[in-house]
């Protein structure tokens, strides 16, 4: 069975996502704070906030995993024996390719490509920019 996760970047920090609730018209995701070490009794803290998606941005999980068994997510930045590049989610064809968004694909993510590419997560687009 599929099991979908996602993960969410806000206010310069990461997040699991919990939920997503509609109530009204009004769009809420409660977040995870799994990601740091802030949390001062060692339980994980939640957030709900607003979702705006110019404010918060989501990103699905591959449902792959790295050569270290770390989940990979659109937004992820991977080292391969190939490269460096991003991981995104190309919408016209519902795949997970690596790649730039301003580029063409360079390779689709699938399960070849982890047995062939030596995947390591090594960063994200929002908290590793160049």
């Amino acid at each position: 069975m599929f099991d979908l996760k996602l993960r969410a970047w806000f206010n310069n920090n990461m997040y699991e996502v919990f939920n997503i609730d509609l109530i009204g018209s009004i769009r809420y995701i409660k977040l995870l704070d799994i990601y740091s070490d802030s949390s001062d009794d060692g339980e994980s803290q939640i957030k709900k906030v607003q979702l705006l998606e110019n404010i918060i941005k989501i990103m699905r999980c591959s449902d792959f995993q790295d050569k270290n068994g770390k989940d990979i997510f659109e937004g992820d930045i991977v080292k391969t024996n190939y490269g460096t590049f991003s991981v995104y989610y190309n919408k016209k064809t519902a795949s997970f390719k690596l790649g730039e968004y301003s580029k063409s694909d360079l390779f689709d993510l699938t399960g070849e490509t982890i047995l062939n590419f030596e995947i390591e997560v090594v960063g994200n687009i929002y908290k590793d920019k160049s």
